[in-house]
C-alpha cells in the first residue's frame, strides 16, 4: 500500500516497522482461526464504556422488523455518539418509533 489518498499524516500514523497497522480488533480460537471483531477507530467511549457498532449491529439485527443495520459514531457537541440506521423489513418507508430497535439495543448491550 502506498498510503492514503492525499493524507499523509494518516499514512505515517498506520505505517509503522515496514507493516500497515489496520486497526482492525480480532481473535483468535482455540483452533488458531483468526475473526475480525470490529475496527477499533470505529469505538465509541460511551459514560466511559467501549461501544462498538458491530456489537450493536448484530443485536438490531435480532429484532424481527430489522432487515439491515449500520451504525456510525459522529462527534457532537465534542461527545462521541452512536448513530443507529436501520432498514426494516416489512416496509422500508415505513418508519418505526426509535424504542423497538433502540429498546433491543438498550436491554441487551449493557453500555448504551
Amino acid at each position: 500500500m502506498k498510503g492514503y489518498y492525499k493524507r499523509p499524516e494518516a499514512t505515517a500514523e498506520a505505517m509503522g516497522n515496514g507493516w500497515f497497522h489496520t486497526g482492525d480488533s480480532g481473535r483468535r480460537d482455540e483452533e488458531g482461526y483468526l475473526s475480525i471483531a470490529d475496527r477499533l477507530k470505529d469505538m465509541i467511549i460511551r459514560g466511559g464504556f467501549n461501544v462498538y457498532p458491530r456489537e450493536i449491529e448484530e443485536v438490531l439485527m435480532t429484532h424481527q422488523v430489522v432487515s439491515l443495520a449500520a451504525v456510525v459514531g459522529v462527534t457532537w457537541r465534542n461527545e462521541r455518539r452512536a448513530v443507529l440506521l436501520a432498514r426494516l423489513a416489512h416496509d422500508p418507508r415505513t418508519l418505526v418509533n426509535g424504542s423497538e430497535p433502540g429498546g433491543c439495543v438498550n436491554s441487551r448491550c449493557a453500555s448504551i
